[in-house]
């Protein structure tokens, strides 16, 4: 079986911006493609994105990575760049995947932290086009419910003030820390999904979900929130007590692998 070899180009923005991809293209037409979005500041150089791109090359599967804007390889900058513009990112590179790469087959939208609102916003639009989702430790309306809470007080003033506010983890260096304003809040609460607990997004698909017990960024409780937002007849939550929200420890991403073979062999039985 041949393996099909990384090929790193670029797609163009709206509003004229690179942005970096690396895909592997399978001849075989019968199995779904994967697509997988990063989290937020992690790119295709991520330990999750390398291990997906690895599964790839070994099953011969057509699989799409690629760096949002100010993000990895890809143009833009983060003082700049919204949620809007990510979530265009990500329809950008679908749907040139869809109509280029696998133009006869549905896929797999895997995503990771933010990853995980991408990943839905592509279910919200395109479910037609879906054969499975593996939402890992999934963050939707990530900078209002869970990244402002965190900010100290005199922080999250300065950002009702229409200032910006800063915070970082004591563990890291500044460099690793967040940045708000309520500009880039204000936009974001435009994408958001879990306003509403009535409101659902219909997925035929089966959807996965990795989480872990020990995350302390997404609570396990948003992200079940977040699995039942999502209409599907075969939706499963696989939670690793021992899991933080990195979850790229070796038994992990095996389990990521796990999963992937499984939703491509459901689709591909069922084809």
């Amino acid at each position: 079986m041949p393996h099909p070899h990384p090929q790193h180009h670029s797609l163009t923005t709206e509003d004229n911006l690179r942005l970096a991809v690396t895909s592997c293209q399978s001849t075989e037409a019968s199995k779904p493609a994967i697509l997988f979005c990063s989290g937020y500041t992690s790119d295709t150089t991520g330990t999750k994105a390398t291990r997906i791109l690895n599964f790839a090359q070994k099953t011969n599967t057509t699989t799409v990575l690629f760096d949002y804007r100010a993000h990895g390889q890809s143009q833009g900058s983060m003082e700049t760049a919204t949620i809007g513009d990510w979530i265009s990112d990500t329809m950008t590179v679908f749907k040139y995947a869809q109509k280029t790469l696998a133009p006869r087959q549905r896929w797999i939208v895997a995503g990771s932290s933010m990853g995980g609102w991408m990943a839905l916003h592509i279910l919200k639009r395109y479910s037609q086009h879906v054969a499975g989702m593996l939402l890992i430790a999934p963050a939707p309306d990530f900078p209002q419910k869970l990244l402002l809470p965190d900010f100290p007080l005199p922080e999250r003033q300065k950002i009702q003030q229409g200032d910006i506010g800063r915070w970082y983890d004591p563990e890291k260096t500044p460099e690793q820390g967040y940045t708000l304003s309520e500009t880039f809040l204000a936009e974001s609460r435009k994408h958001h999904l879990l306003d509403d607990p009535k409101e659902t997004i219909p997925c035929p698909a089966p959807v996965r979900m990795l989480a872990g017990m020990k995350d302390e960024v997404v609570p396990l409780a948003h992200m079940l929130e977040t699995l039942q937002l999502l209409d599907s007849p075969d939706a499963l939550a696989l939670v690793d007590p021992q899991g933080d929200h990195m979850l790229s420890d070796e038994t992990n991403l095996a389990r990521i692998e796990d999963i992937l073979q499984e939703l491509v062999s459901l689709r591909t039985q069922n084809a």
